[in-house]
């Protein structure tokens, strides 16, 4: 269940680049403001997520560390790509089939 929750804040962190003046996938970037709560929503669906299986402060601050990471990840990965979808559907579909490997597990 825990990789499920790191979906929406990857998604937002996504959404948080695409606003920046710096971001390299897009010709013009997005409504900042759009884009800055298109984060915050994505993180407090993945602090929810989080809490299923995790008291609220552990899902608070397993969804801050995650927000970190996807934040400096996506800095990082959008320099080696110039298409939205090449860049993210890849990291999208692993998180799907390790969050169903340890359901299932």
């Amino acid at each position: 269940m825990s990789f499920l929750a790191i979906i929406p804040i990857w998604l937002g962190c996504l959404a948080c680049y695409l606003g920046s003046e710096k971001q390299l996938l897009l010709s013009k970037p997005m409504n900042k403001s759009i884009a800055n709560f298109l984060l915050v929503i994505g993180y407090f669906i993945g602090v929810a997520i989080f809490s299923v299986s995790f008291a609220l402060t552990s899902s608070l601050l397993a969804a801050f560390v995650t927000l970190m990471l996807a934040l400096v990840s996506h800095t990082i990965l959008s320099t080696y790509t110039n298409n939205i979808w090449r860049f993210n559907t890849p990291v999208l579909a692993s998180l799907l089939v390790l969050a169903g490997v340890s359901y299932v597990a």
